[in-house]
């Protein structure tokens, strides 16, 4: 009976032992969604058991992902979320005889971090392009993403419509561009890009993830505005302050540059003002602003004058101060001048100024005469000054109108004196020369205000003198004969054929020196060796005259006599060059005519060049001999009371 009774008691305990057995399963959800990447635990714990045994198990047929710790009445799975984790898990719990069992589903998901936004550029008026990228997202179908500016949402993606592949695990990028362009007006904008992950149980809420980015728009600097004060163009020694303006976003850096030929020098300047001080001609140029920020550079140039009024007008004359005429003459006009002036020539007349023709200030006179003596004067002219030079031009000739006056006369009695006065048009004071030639040794004297006086003349101081008028531009001279006389002695008058002249006879009348004279000279003055040179002379006198050419040298004199007035040169020579006098002689008295011949060298073989002096000392020698026949009966003419040239010239034969 006692036993049956603690058999009973035994079977009540153990029924109510198994009544109360249970389990439970943390978390209790069927379906769970995970994160990959994390740690994760599932607590499966028996209740009313004292030994409870547990089995964890993979109902996919995988193996079990994580590890399993039990102790006492609680098991603990602890798993490393992976795509592998992937599947239906059930927690078994045995107790004694009886068992209970959980199951439980787990989602893998991957959303590891807040989108990226990317925006290409701020810069105002460029297109940009703004991307949205969630990173390394699975499932892809199960996230969408959209755009918001300012709270609006400007673009949207849905992953969910793309297809899914079942089985297939990827990791991938989720990507939403949005094209955009940004103004200066959208400064302190917003934009946000929202992602946000779906999933299949209902008891998983959804997660949402987010980026903004406060928009600060960069605005390029626009073209420069430059400012000039008080103007591009200045005068020399003024100062000038230029000023650069430009809009941009951030502020820009501005700098000045001033560019000369291929030197660029960068010029120190305070927010975007240059200040120039005292400015000279080499700071003309080019000067350019640049303004610069992140978004960009632009540049402006303005061009600065400095204006400098002419100075170190001159003019000059080419090839020398030295005028002569007939010379090719250049008067140039010269200035110093920022910017270049304009160059005036003029000419003082007496009817004013004339304005000359110039080709860059200079004028060119291909032979001057007289007629271009006078100031000239040089006017140069820019827009801030002018200066005037001036240049008196003479244009030298050689002394002309030259008058020769003999008091008292060219005939004079020994022991007079006698004053030789010339009186020539000269452009500057000429030397006067007087000199006596062919008298072994010629005698020079210098006149004194165009004046010589000869003291006490006697039968020596007879002879032919030459006046040389000279100045820079050349000379002339004058010849004269001076006959002095010995006062006659014993005088008486007779008549030939006798006091008592009858009808019929030859009687001699009184005589006219020759008078009215003129020489010609052909083919020219000017002859080339070997050339014929004729000299005719033609004149006025009561009587036939003797003409004899005299050519005046250092020693002797060559005398020819004309043939009816004309004298022939045959194949003259450079010898032949020199002062020739012809002298017009009669019973009366004589007049004399100079001329100069000038002889050009030719080419000669040196044969003949060695006759040439022979026949030049011959011919002087000859001369000599005339002359000394011509003087002898002159004296015998003084001392009879008469004289006869014809006489004189048939006696050398």
């Amino acid at each position: 009976m006692e036993t049956v009774k603690l058999f009973s008691v035994l079977a009540l305990f153990i029924a109510t032992s198994l009544a109360e057995f249970h389990m439970s399963l943390e978390p209790a959800q069927r379906e769970i969604s995970l994160q990959i990447g994390e740690t994760f635990q599932f607590i499966c714990e028996a209740f009313d058991c004292p030994n409870p045994t547990f089995n964890w198990a993979n109902l996919m047929d995988k193996t079990l992902s994580g590890s399993v710790s039990t102790e006492g009445s609680r098991s603990i799975l602890t798993m490393q979320v992976s795509h592998e984790s992937e599947g239906s898990y059930r927690c078994k719990v045995f107790c004694n005889q009886m068992k209970a069992e959980k199951s439980f589903t787990i989602n893998v998901y991957s959303f590891p971090s807040d989108p990226v936004l990317h925006i290409s550029s701020l810069v105002a008026g460029v297109q940009s392009n703004i991307t949205c990228t969630v990173p390394l997202v699975y499932p892809s179908e199960m996230l969408s993403l959209r755009l918001l500016k300012d709270k609006e949402t400007v673009a949207e993606y849905d992953t969910s419509v793309e297809i899914y592949q079942d089985g297939e695990f990827k990791l991938r990028d989720v990507s939403l561009s949005y094209a955009w362009i940004p103004h200066i007006e959208d400064e302190g904008s917003v934009f946000k890009c929202e992602a946000e992950m779906l999933f299949m149980d209902e008891e998983t809420k959804p997660i949402t993830k987010d980026t903004k980015v406060i928009l600060s728009i960069v605005c390029p600097p626009s073209t420069p505005s430059i400012t000039v004060l008080p103007s591009k163009s200045v005068k020399a020694g003024e100062n000038i302050t230029l000023g650069c303006l430009a809009e941009s976003h951030p502020q820009a850096t501005v700098w000045w540059v001033k560019e000369s030929g291929n030197v660029t020098n960068e010029l120190p300047s305070e927010n975007g003002y240059l200040g120039l001080t005292g400015v000279q001609p080499q700071d003309s140029g080019k000067y350019t602003c640049y303004v610069e920020n992140e978004a960009g550079k632009s540049f402006s140039s303005v061009l600065i004058t400095v204006q400098v009024p002419p100075k170190n007008t001159r003019l000059t004359i080419t090839p020398s101060e030295l005028v002569r005429q007939g010379d090719r003459v250049i008067i140039q006009c010269m200035s110093e001048a920022f910017p270049a002036p304009t160059l005036i020539l003029k000419r003082k007349t007496e009817r004013g100024q004339v304005e000359l023709e110039t080709t860059s200030g200079e004028y060119i006179i291909t032979s001057v005469t007289v007629k271009h003596s006078g100031t000239y004067t040089c006017e140069s002219v820019n827009p801030v000054g002018n200066e005037v030079a001036e240049l008196h031009v003479t244009v030298q000739v050689p002394p002309q109108n030259t008058t020769v006056l003999v008091k008292p006369s060219k005939n004079v009695t020994e022991g007079d004196t006698v004053t030789i006065t010339c009186e020539t048009h000269s452009t500057t004071l000429p030397t006067i020369l007087l000199k006596k030639v062919c008298a072994g040794n010629s005698t020079v004297q210098q006149a004194e205000n165009g004046t010589f006086t000869l003291h006490n003349v006697t039968r020596n101081d007879t002879g032919t003198y030459v006046l040389s008028i000279i100045n820079e531009a050349g000379n002339t001279t004058e010849v004269i004969e001076i006959n002095v006389q010995v006062p006659p002695k014993n005088t008486r008058l007779t008549i030939t054929p006798s006091e008592l002249v009858r009808e019929g006879d030859h009687v001699i009348p009184h005589a006219v020196p020759p008078q009215n004279t003129t020489v010609l000279v052909k083919p020219s003055k000017n002859v080339t060796e070997g050339d014929t040179v004729t000299i005719t002379c033609e004149t006025h006198s009561t009587t036939h005259p003797t003409i004899l050419l005299k050519k005046v040298c250092a020693g002797n004199s060559t005398v020819q006599q004309a043939e009816n007035g004309t004298f022939t040169l045959h194949n003259v020579t450079r010898n032949d060059t020199g002062t020739y006098m012809v002298s017009i002689i009669n019973e009366a008295g004589n007049t004399t005519e100079v001329i100069e011949i000038n002889v050009q060298a030719r080419y000669q073989s040196p044969q003949s060049s060695f006759a040439i002096p022979i026949i030049a000392t011959s011919l002087c020698a000859v001369s000599a001999a005339v002359i000394g026949l011509i003087v002898y009966h002159m004296k015998q003419a003084r001392l009879q009371g008469s004289y006869s040239l014809v006489k004189a010239l048939k006696s050398r034969v």
